[in-house]
């Protein structure tokens, strides 16, 4: 359409969807409607009253700037340029369940706190008496009412709140705060005032390998999250890098003896990731008690009961032990040092499996008739049942049984003669016994 500045006469081209816009003269800076011409002429007549300034005080929504060129009327029309206003930044959403959002922010600042070891903010992090009464919780998880952290005395509610902090910034893969950093994660569970935040975690020091999982739990207080719990979570990811990692260190094994084993590389195991801290703890400190020989009867058969009560969890833990001991006879061995303690501790440690899984392997003391072979392979029998067996093993099976000599139960692993060479050996065992 064609317009014209009603106060210089000036003409202009511009779009027909432009039409009511409000546009400026580039050869007087007159501000005015923008309307056909011959509109505008009509309109003037039959409205000679009508208003076209702009008073001072008027926001001028939208103005499109254009530059006209060309002569007064009758003259050359040019199509003026329009420069296309700025358009206004739109905020970034936040996912209020994200790895962005507030709650997850909450969380990931306790582990950058415990990782600086800045211990003073670090408390401002924590409500003490939920954390209170979630670390004072009975066995079967009913926990007191937090109010009654106010009951304590000034030393014990000091006490408490340094040995929370000493936990969160403690050495050692264990803790799952301050030795690892979130590398995922979200919000799984929210009200108006508990929330729990889901995060993946991989270490700190990045020269170690490995993840991990926690979840948060936390509480809103005067208008501020703040953590209480901190629980180790177990994700699908982490189950999976597991497995794929234990199967690739099995192999398979003929003995000098004709004997087809089937093993695993020794190293150290840790704790399964759902033992809660205090069943760890305890599991310790009754494998340390099953390794000391001097050790009263009493005192061993009631070791024994618990470990064996315990089962599954304390698998782990004993089979570190047992690669201890042999890791001690082995250096007795080539110094010429005593070797009745390691030996003492390396049958302790064996029997004690083989009566929580009953599973046996082909550990034998050379006195006892083994082989320094069959020991070092009854070792690593052992790794690749934690390997193998270890996840689906829920209690003892009769059948899954082998008979103290060879390690392998599942026969479809064998090839026809390897099958033929085992079947002969057990023969052979067996004549021997």
């Amino acid at each position: 359409m064609l317009i014209q500045c009603p106060s210089c006469g000036l003409q202009a081209k511009l779009p027909d969807s432009k039409e009511g816009a409000k546009v400026r003269c580039s050869e007087c800076e007159r501000v005015y409607v923008a309307r056909p011409a011959g509109a505008r002429a009509r309109q003037s007549k039959s409205n000679p009253m009508l208003p076209i300034g702009i008073g001072a005080g008027v926001v001028v929504i939208a103005i499109v700037i254009f530059a006209m060129s060309g002569e007064r009327k009758g003259g050359r029309v040019a199509t003026p340029e329009i420069e296309v206003p700025e358009v206004a930044a739109k905020e970034t959403y936040v996912d209020p369940t994200g790895w962005d959002s507030p709650l997850a922010k909450t969380a990931r600042r306790v582990h950058e706190l415990a990782a600086s070891r800045n211990e003073l903010d670090l408390q401002g992090m924590i409500d003490l008496p939920h954390a209170w009464s979630w670390k004072n919780a009975d066995e079967e998880g009913a926990m007191p009412d937090p109010s009654g952290y106010d009951a304590l005395t000034s030393s014990e509610k000091s006490a408490f709140a340094n040995a929370v902090i000493a936990e969160l910034t403690a050495d050692g893969e264990d803790n799952l705060v301050g030795m690892w950093k979130p590398t995922d994660g979200k919000v799984i569970a929210e009200s108006d005032e508990f929330a729990t935040v889901q995060f993946e975690l991989a270490p700190v020091d990045t020269t170690k390998p490995g993840m991990r999982g926690i979840h948060w739990g936390l509480v809103q207080d005067g208008g501020k999250w703040r953590a209480w719990k901190w629980e180790r979570w177990i994700s699908e990811a982490e189950m999976r890098a597991n497995f794929a990692g234990r199967t690739k260190k099995t192999v398979k094994k003929t003995l000098s003896d004709g004997s087809l084993v089937l093993e695993s590389e020794p190293r150290v195991l840790q704790h399964d990731p759902t033992t809660s801290p205090e069943l760890a703890a305890r599991i310790d400190e009754l494998v340390k008690k099953l390794e000391d020989v001097n050790l009263r009867p009493g005192e061993l058969n009631a070791t024994r009961e618990e470990l064996e009560a315990i089962g599954k969890p304390a698998t782990p833990i004993l089979i570190n032990g047992l690669y201890s001991a042999y890791q001690d006879l082995e250096a007795a061995k080539a110094s010429g040092g005593d070797e009745y303690d390691a030996q003492v501790r390396l049958t302790a440690m064996a029997k004690m499996l083989k009566d929580i899984t009953g599973y046996s392997t082909t550990v034998a003391l050379e006195s006892l008739g083994g082989t320094s072979e069959r020991l070092d392979s009854g070792i690593k029998q052992w790794f690749y049942w934690y390997d193998k067996k270890y996840r689906r093993f829920d209690g003892i099976d009769e059948e899954d049984q082998t008979d103290g000599l060879e390690a392998i139960t599942d026969m479809s692993e064998l090839t026809e003669k390897e099958r033929r060479e085992y079947e002969k050996a057990k023969r052979e065992a067996a004549q021997d016994d």
